[in-house]
């Protein structure tokens, strides 16, 4: 089996947009979301419009695809394997990691990508072409508890798996307009356990779990 050898032409590629990522993010914390535009990241990279739409579509596709090949990384650095635990437990640790990851990417950045201006945030848009990491992850899990009978609701998995992705955003934003003072994992606990009842046929497992460690 031959090994995958990077050529000088795909290195290039990945410092290009590479050169981009970081122009975007620049300006976003630098002057905010709303002077997020392709002519200005294509000035700050000191490249041509042509160049950048060679690579990306839309300054939302930009943004979406570094953040999520970053959070991939991210994972894989902090080896986060979720194998074995109940769904509910899986979505929870999800979470844990991926707002530490928000941490990480600093306030200054998220204070001003968390915007209602940018529609890469909006799951139901993106889900179908270019699915969030997020809401995959979610759904794919609620769905297998669906298949393996482990929830009941009147609700699909697709229609949680948006819901919890909604309340994660509205857990980032108050981070954000607090300064960083807000504790996401306590937040993820309270509000994610209110969830769990929702779609549990008698408790989630992960509830259950938690009753039996305090008798």
């Amino acid at each position: 089996m031959l090994e995958e050898l990077s050529t000088p032409r795909s290195v290039q590629t990945q410092n290009t947009k590479e050169k981009i990522y970081k122009a975007a993010v620049d300006i976003i914390k630098k002057k905010g979301y709303e002077y997020l535009s392709i002519s200005n990241i294509c000035k700050v990279a000191h490249i041509s419009n042509g160049t950048f739409f060679y690579h990306f579509k839309t300054k939302e596709d930009l943004l979406s695809y570094y953040l999520r090949e970053r959070f991939i990384k991210y994972r894989q650095e902090h080896h986060f394997q979720v194998e074995g635990l109940p769904f509910d437990k899986k979505i929870v640790e999800y979470y844990y990691c991926y707002t530490s990851y928000v941490e990480d990417n600093g306030i200054d950045f998220i204070a001003n990508y968390y915007t209602p201006k940018n529609s890469a945030l909006n799951t139901r848009i993106y889900h179908e072409d270019n699915p969030q990491l997020m809401y995959e992850f979610v759904r794919c899990c609620l769905q297998e508890a669906e298949e393996e009978h482990l929830i009941k609701s009147e609700h699909t998995a697709i229609f949680y798996a948006e819901t919890c992705c909604m309340i994660i955003k509205g857990i980032v934003f108050e981070w954000a307009l607090s300064g960083g003072k807000v504790n996401m994992h306590e937040m993820i606990d309270m509000i994610l356990q209110t969830v769990s009842k929702r779609i549990g046929s008698s408790g989630s497992v992960w509830i259950q779990e938690k009753d039996q460690n305090k008798n």
